[in-house]
């Protein structure tokens, strides 16, 4: 009988800690996803934040600039103004846009649907600053290169970034 007693305590207290086990991980299974979420929000603000920087230091300094795109998502060129990247993401953000930007461009986000779209855009100010690229427009590369092509005087001055997708 002794024998027996100790199996049943062993089974219970295997099935109570089984039952703990697997209520942990479903219950942490929401949190994770959510750190992962954040994190992935982060990148692409972090990137975004990054572009505008090679952008602007292109601008002033011309030459040429490299960045490392890496976000599991694309980006395109949307018109000669706008910059936009995509990429999936699984927690509740607004659907509105918000500038997160502090400098002369506009960064700005919002959720569409399961995709948080990120936007660069850089108003008319002491210059215009216009985009353009020789290959695809839309595009999940390892990196982007920034080479300032050209500066147009007018008012305000014009400058030509050629965007290359690699």
């Amino acid at each position: 009988m002794k024998g027996q007693a100790e199996v049943v305590i062993f089974i219970l207290l295997f099935l109570i800690g089984l039952t703990l086990f697997s209520s942990a991980t479903i219950w942490g299974k929401g949190i994770f996803e959510e750190n992962v979420g954040f994190n992935k929000l982060e990148a692409a603000e972090k990137f975004m934040k990054d572009l505008d920087s090679g952008i602007t230091n292109v601008i002033k300094f011309g030459g040429m600039r490299e960045i490392n795109f890496p976000l599991e998502g694309t980006i395109e060129l949307l018109d000669p103004e706008t910059i936009e990247v995509r990429i999936p993401i699984s927690i509740s953000i607004q659907e509105n846009w918000i500038n997160i930007s502090e400098s002369g461009s506009y960064i700005m986000e919002r959720k569409e649907g399961s995709d948080l779209v990120l936007r660069l855009v850089y108003p008319m100010g002491s210059y215009k600053v216009i985009f353009f690229t020789d290959g695809s427009s839309l595009a999940q590369p390892d990196y982007i290169r920034l080479e300032k092509n050209s500066t147009f005087q007018s008012y305000p001055p014009m400058i030509k970034i050629k965007i290359t997708f690699v």
